[in-house]
C-alpha cells in the first residue's frame, strides 16, 4: 500500500503542474485588465503602468508563469491585488465555511442516498422501486443553482422557514442558515448515490454466497448490512469520494447562491474583480485537495477490500 500511495503522489505532481498552466493562461484570457479594475477608470496611464512594472504584469507570459509555478512551489500562492493580503491566508480563512458546507453535505448525501439504494434494491419492481429511480433522474438533470433558487423562494420566501442568507446569522440561527445550503449540495449527489447502491446491492444480493448466509439462518440485517452491504462498498466509495472532492470546488454556485462567504464566493469575487492571483491561488489549493480527496478514496478501497491489498502486494 505504501507503494501505491507514493506512485500515486508521483502522479499528483503534473497534474497540479498542469493545472496551473492551464488555469494561468485561462485566466488571463477573460476579458478586462485586472490592474484597471484595480484602480477604477479615472486611473492615468503612468499609475497603471507603474503598478504594471512593479508587480511584473509587463514580463512575457512565460517569465510570469515560471514565478507563478515557482512561487506555488514554495507555498506562496501570491497576494491578492485587490486587498493585498497574502492569498493563502484568504483561503483558510473561508475553508472552515466550505469544509462545514461540504462534511454536511456528503453525509446527508450519502444518509440520504444509500438508504433509498438499499431500499430500491430489496424491492426491486416495487412502486417505491421506480420513484426512486423516477426521482433521481429528475434531481440529477437540475443544475444545482436552480435548485438553490426553487428552494430559496418556497422555504426561504414563501414558508420563512430558512434564512434567505446564510452569512452574518446569530449563532442561535447559524445551523439553521446551514440547512438550505447542504440540502441543495446534498441531493443531486444523492441521486447519484442511491442509483450507485442500488445496481451494486442488486448484483451482490445474487451471488452465492448470500444464499449461502440466508441458509445459515442469519438475520435480514445481517445479510444486508453485514454482507451484501460491505461487499457493495467499493462503487459506492467511488462516487463519495468524487462527491466530496467536487464539493469543495463545486460548492462555488451554493455559496453563490445562499451567499455564504466560503471558498466558492471567493473564487467568485476574485473571477469579477480580475484578481489573478486569488483566481490562481484557489484553483492551486482545490485542485491538490481533489487529488488528496482521491487519494484518500483508493486508500480506502484497500480497506474494504482485501482483494486489493492483495493484488497491490503481488504488483
Amino acid at each position: 500500500m505504501k507503494r501505491y500511495i507514493f506512485k500515486r503522489l508521483l502522479f499528483a505532481i503534473p497534474t497540479i503542474l498542469g493545472s496551473m498552466v492551464v488555469v494561468f493562461f485561462i485566466i488571463r484570457s477573460i476579458p478586462g485588465d485586472p490592474v484597471t479594475v484595480k484602480f477604477g477608470a479615472n486611473a492615468s496611464d503612468e499609475q497603471i503602468e507603474q503598478y504594471k512594472e512593479e508587480h511584473g504584469y509587463n514580463d512575457p507570459m512565460i517569465v510570469q508563469l515560471g514565478r507563478t509555478i515557482g512561487n506555488a512551489l514554495r507555498g506562496d500562492l501570491g497576494t491578492s491585488m485587490q486587498g493585498n493580503e497574502p492569498v493563502m491566508d484568504m483561503i483558510l480563512a473561508k475553508l472552515p465555511y466550505t469544509l462545514e458546507l461540504t462534511v454536511f453535505g456528503v453525509l446527508f448525501a450519502v444518509l440520504l442516498g444509500v438508504t433509498a439504494g438499499i431500499a430500491a434494491a430489496l424491492k426491486r419492481g416495487s412502486p417505491f422501486d421506480v420513484f426512486v429511480m423516477g426521482a433521481n433522474t429528475v434531481l440529477m438533470s437540475m443544475p444545482s443553482f436552480f435548485i438553490g433558487l426553487v428552494f430559496i423562494v418556497i422555504f426561504g420566501v414563501k414558508l420563512k422557514w430558512i434564512p434567505v442568507i446564510s452569512i452574518n446569522l446569530d449563532a442561535d440561527k447559524r445551523w439553521l442558515g446551514l440547512i438550505g445550503p447542504v440540502i441543495v449540495v446534498g441531493i443531486g449527489s444523492a441521486s447519484s448515490i442511491a442509483r450507485t447502491t442500488r445496481t451494486a446491492m442488486l448484483k451482490i444480493l445474487g451471488d452465492n454466497f448470500i444464499k449461502v448466509c440466508k441458509a445459515k439462518g442469519l438475520s435480514k440485517s445481517a445479510v444486508i448490512f453485514g454482507h451484501a452491504l460491505r461487499n457493495a462498498l467499493t462503487p459506492i466509495i467511488t462516487v463519495v469520494g468524487g462527491t466530496f472532492a467536487g464539493y469543495l470546488g463545486g460548492a462555488v454556485v451554493t455559496e453563490s447562491v445562499f451567499s455564504r462567504p466560503g471558498v466558492g464566493k471567493l473564487l467568485v469575487d476574485a473571477i469579477n474583480a480580475r484578481d489573478y492571483a486569488v483566481i490562481q491561488g484557489t484553483a492551486i489549493f482545490l485542485a491538490v485537495f481533489m487529488i488528496l480527496c482521491m487519494l484518500v478514496t483508493d486508500i480506502l478501497y484497500g480497506v474494504f477490500d482485501p482483494r486489493i491489498r492483495v493484488q497491490d502486494s503481488a504488483n
